[in-house]
């Protein structure tokens, strides 16, 4: 064959300089040094698996904060109308009560049931306090 001064694909070169060689020339192989490499492998696994969860947790309580939010607002529209009802029902106590002092009832008596009734009807004074 030609010598085209290009390398031969087939034949593969190898340096007698290599930086791992020489340390590991220098140092005969150790059980000690496997089992830290496995150690640091192992920690570097955990710190991931760590970091996913913690990443995972974050996402989950920033939904929950959410979600925490809107009840809150929704909590608060339920509060003004639970105000407005009472309110309202304080009024309508109010103004039973003027009209029972008022002598503004009349007793409407059954042998079984007796009962209290307003002269007016209690539609036209629920429409008058509006």
């Amino acid at each position: 064959m030609e010598d085209t001064g290009e390398p031969d694909p087939e034949r593969r070169h190898f340096s007698s300089f290599s930086p791992t060689a020489s340390t590991d020339k220098n140092r005969p192989f150790s059980p000690l040094d496997a089992k830290k490499e496995m150690d640091i492998a192992l920690l570097q696994y955990q710190n991931q698996k760590l970091r996913e969860r913690v990443e995972a947790q974050k996402a989950e309580r920033t939904a929950l904060e959410n979600k925490l939010s809107q009840l809150m607002e929704k909590q608060q529209a339920y509060d003004e109308t639970l105000a407005a009802v009472n309110r309202a029902w304080d009024e309508l106590i109010h103004g039973l009560e003027s009209c029972s002092s008022a002598g503004n009832l009349i007793n409407v008596g059954q042998e079984a049931n007796k009962q209290l009734i307003p002269k007016a009807s209690v539609w036209d004074f629920l429409c008058s306090w509006r």
